[in-house]
């Protein structure tokens, strides 16, 4: 498929669809979470020149998450993955994709049991990620230049099904979605966080502070503030793309008929 009929066949699966830098992984705007769509007269007109590569909103948004498995730098998720649960192909033919590294993404079918948010290292298992609300894949035929060749995202056979959230994928997701429910602590959060998960916590930190149905200034403003803290300090612009993709998902508010005390909503 070239990019426009890709573009046309994710939309037509309901998955939005954002234009990604050429020959990149970063979304072309600040704003994707936004601007991704299935409207085919927009695509086409996106894609049509064939210039920017695909990303694919993951989460509530598409229907799909995605396991993400790296191979590459001297970590290999496939061997991750096997250590924990032994065999690991499916039992019958699925939707894959294959990154220009060697990994894979394998999109999930969304459930409202498997409704998680983005994570990596999931279950402390090297070269595994998660995609899911507030994160996006990069698509085939989307390239990449990898030592100086360019390199292309491949589908294995798009007339396949994606996979339901059965056996070890099903556990995978479920266990960082419990994780995350279990072990989230707010306060840790305005200590500072390190590089490496500053989009993913402050993504769950605002989700956290919205639930309480707060006003959005001063959401933003513990936010941003939390970005700031981080080692490095998360960039503003990107910690209000954080904030947007937080609201850009249903929440059950838990409504107050007081004030809200620092403590309480720090809790």
């Amino acid at each position: 498929m070239n990019k426009v009929t890709a573009a046309l066949y994710f939309a037509g699966m309901g998955i939005h669809v954002f234009r990604v830098k050429e020959n990149g992984k970063t979304p072309l705007n600040t704003g994707w979470q936004k601007e991704a769509t299935t409207d085919i007269n927009t695509l086409k007109s996106w894609f049509n020149s064939g210039k920017y590569n695909l990303g694919l909103a993951t989460g509530e948004i598409s229907k799909f998450n995605a396991i993400d498995v790296d191979v590459k730098n001297g970590v290999d998720g496939r061997k991750s993955l096997k250590e924990r649960y032994g065999q690991i192909v499916s039992q019958s033919p699925i939707l894959q994709f294959k990154t220009p590294t060697g990994g894979y993404h394998i999109p999930v079918k969304w459930t409202p049991e498997t409704d998680v948010s983005i994570g990596s290292k999931v279950c402390g298992l090297d070269g595994v990620d998660v995609r899911g609300n507030g994160g996006y894949i990069v698509a085939a035929p989307s390239t990449r230049v990898i030592n100086g060749k360019l390199v292309e995202y491949e589908i294995n056979d798009p007339n396949l099904p994606m996979a339901e959230p059965m056996g070890w994928m099903k556990d995978l997701l479920l266990s960082h979605k419990n994780k995350q429910l279990d072990k989230f602590n707010p306060i840790q959060v305005m200590r500072g966080l390190s590089q490496g998960e500053r989009n993913e916590t402050l993504f769950r930190y605002a989700c956290h502070l919205r639930a309480f149905d707060i006003d959005q200034v001063l959401l933003i403003e513990f936010v941003l503030e939390a970005a700031r803290r981080c080692t490095p300090p998360f960039p503003d612009d990107e910690a209000m793309q954080v904030i947007k993709s937080a609201y850009s998902y249903p929440t059950h508010a838990k409504k107050t008929n007081k004030p809200l005390t620092l403590s309480e909503v720090l809790s």
